[in-house]
């Protein structure tokens, strides 16, 4: 999950998105995030990162193992995605 998220804000980051800095409006409700409908591109396009990251974890969170919480990045393997 956190291989993707950072893959998207690269992503975002290249098209010019301070993903750092730029807020954007969403809301929660029966499980649910859903990114406000209005907004400019990088507010949109970086909900729905943090949206499908959420998710993710949420599918995910059986199998989370608390003890590689503060695992270096530098360990992991490198993976290339098709976007």
């Amino acid at each position: 999950c956190c291989w993707v998220h950072d893959y998207c804000y690269a992503q975002l980051e290249e098209k010019g998105c301070n993903t750092l800095t730029q807020s954007y409006k969403y809301r929660v409700a029966w499980g649910l995030v859903t990114c406000a409908e209005r907004g400019s591109y990088c507010q949109t396009q970086l909900c729905t990162c943090d949206q499908k990251f959420v998710y993710c974890l949420k599918r995910n969170r059986r199998s989370y193992n608390p003890h590689l919480q503060n695992y270096w990045r530098s360990f992991c393997k490198t993976k290339t995605l098709i976007c």
